[in-house]
């Protein structure tokens, strides 16, 4: 009885940990929501201010977090193992979202810059894939930690924008516009599937995992 109810309760562990991670769809619409607000401000040639949109964004995320996901998980309280793995990999996503928006950022100066030629002429020729390249490495280390094949599939849609980009005359920044509003409207449809899937639990209903 004592094996089975550790059984039990390392399921519902585990359930609470996936429904936590990424079954709220989430994840899909804040990296969405980034890569959207790169590709607007470059194709539209405006600044959007890091504290005043994404610190916002954030906010909103951990927000719903709150509010939205965790009253349906069941407050379950993991394991110290499974907290500090949860931990490393909510960090390193934070980590690697931001990276990917200060070398974004660094890809466009280095555009608008004529000093160091040799560099820019090299990104110039090979930018477009390395960054596909990147990106879907990101979406499917997301897709590997978290068990979610979606993600694989974000994966492969940036790379095949870049490269798409990169081998033909269709803008950047209007295909990353409309790969991303794709990812905010997938992000919209899991988080509603989500919401009716699961309904809100009282504190406690899980018990200590």
């Amino acid at each position: 009885m004592w094996m089975v109810q550790n059984i039990d309760l390392a399921e519902v562990e585990k359930k609470a940990f996936r429904m936590s991670s990424h079954e709220d769809g989430l994840l899909d619409m804040f990296l969405g929501f980034v890569f959207l607000s790169i590709a607007v401000s470059e194709y539209l040639g405006i600044d959007i201010s890091f504290f005043w949109f994404y610190i916002p964004l954030l906010l909103i995320w951990i927000g719903a977090k709150k509010y939205l996901t965790y009253p349906r998980v069941g407050y379950a309280r993991f394991s110290p193992m499974r907290k500090s793995g949860s931990t490393a990999i909510m960090a390193l996503l934070l980590a690697s979202t931001l990276i990917l928006v200060i070398f974004t950022v660094g890809v466009v100066g280095v555009y608008a810059i004529n000093a160091l030629i040799p560099l820019k002429e090299t990104f110039a020729q090979y930018g477009l894939p390395l960054i596909g390249v990147y990106v879907g490495i990101i979406f499917a280390g997301i897709a590997y930690a978290w068990g979610t094949n979606r993600f694989y599939g974000y994966g492969v849609l940036a790379s095949m924008v870049c490269l798409l980009a990169y081998f033909s005359s269709l803008d950047l920044w209007v295909l990353v516009i409309l790969a991303s509003s794709g990812i905010i409207l997938s992000g919209i449809v899991v988080m509603m599937s989500f919401i009716r899937k699961y309904s809100v639990v009282e504190e406690g209903t899980y018990g200590k995992a």
